[in-house]
């Protein structure tokens, strides 16, 4: 995470903080930035330290990018799977966080079951617990995601 395991919470937005209802702020919900406000945990040194050398990382390896160009990756490898595997309702995903939509719980606890068989760490998620989720790591090379994608196939395949 981007505390390293130190809690941190990260915001983005513009220079104001609103604290009053979504969609009702007024001029008096509103704190700027450098005005005083505090909570238990802003600014913990050591949290804050670990998330800038996390983000100073993520910039320097450049990884939103490969994160995006590896994300292309399984969407072209991906997108006849509902067409090829009868049990493959919907590939969905962006970047590298995917999921399969399988037509069923079972299904997708069988192809979870193979993945692990095969070396692979996945979950079934989803209201039914029937999408196969799919988060490989940032650092993921291409050899290491071919293989995760031929071993997906395989297990599709075994179904």
């Amino acid at each position: 995470g981007l505390g390293h395991n130190a809690g941190v919470n990260l915001t983005s937005g513009d220079d104001n903080i609103y604290i009053g209802n979504p969609g009702e702020s007024s001029e008096s919900d509103t704190i700027r930035i450098g005005e005083s406000h505090t909570a238990t945990f802003v600014a913990n040194p050591l949290s804050c330290a670990a998330a800038l050398a996390v983000l100073e990382v993520l910039e320097r390896r450049e990884l939103p990018k490969r994160a995006a160009e590896l994300g292309q990756i399984i969407a072209t490898r991906t997108e006849a799977w509902s067409k090829v595997f009868e049990s493959v309702l919907e590939v969905r995903g962006l970047g590298l966080a995917w999921g399969i939509e399988m037509d069923s719980r079972d299904s997708a606890q069988a192809l979870v079951r193979g993945m692990l068989k095969r070396g692979l760490l996945a979950l079934a998620g989803g209201p039914a617990g029937s999408v196969v989720q799919l988060c490989p790591p940032l650092v993921i090379t291409d050899l290491q995601l071919a293989f995760a994608l031929d071993s997906i196939e395989t297990g599709l395949r075994s179904l």
